[in-house]
């Protein structure tokens, strides 16, 4: 499944590094800083590789938390998805932020289904994760494909 993933993602996609920026007013950012941060980041360097955020999280009354629980909101599900890398983030801050019982058994359960589960620390062990999985994607030998990755 991996050899055929990287062959398409290297046929079908794009990849054009930009910087990453954190902005932020405190001395640690928070995690929404940080997601931000590399959400800009991710749209500008994949052209055609989609991601998306899962909006479990945020301060919700009773009544709006019973309605979207009963659509299917789930605690635990990771922050972003990538669908064409068969990855899940679970985004934290720098320092602080833990992984909840409910997050430990969604992880438990994607990383079964056959999905990546990444856990990073800040927008910028984000990157490096995400450009290690793409790395680990790619077989040695297609050179083609390590260009794409090397651009």
């Amino acid at each position: 499944m991996q050899l055929t993933s990287a062959v398409h993602i290297q046929s079908q996609f794009h990849f054009e590094p930009a910087e990453l920026r954190v902005v932020s007013s405190r001395d640690i950012p928070t995690e929404h800083e940080e997601q931000r941060a590399f959400i800009s980041w991710w749209r500008k360097s994949f052209d055609g590789v989609w991601i998306y955020s899962v909006p479990n999280g945020g301060g919700r009354g009773i009544r709006e938390a019973g309605r979207l629980k009963a659509e299917g909101v789930s605690a635990g599900v990771p922050d972003l998805v990538a669908p064409a890398l068969a990855l899940y983030i679970e985004f934290k801050k720098q320092k602080g932020g833990s992984v909840s019982k409910e997050q430990k058994e969604w992880h438990a359960h994607l990383r079964a289904c056959g999905y990546i589960v990444i856990i990073p620390k800040g927008a910028a062990q984000a990157v490096e994760l995400v450009m290690a999985h793409i790395a680990s994607m790619i077989p040695a030998r297609d050179t083609q494909t390590i260009d794409w990755i090397d651009n």
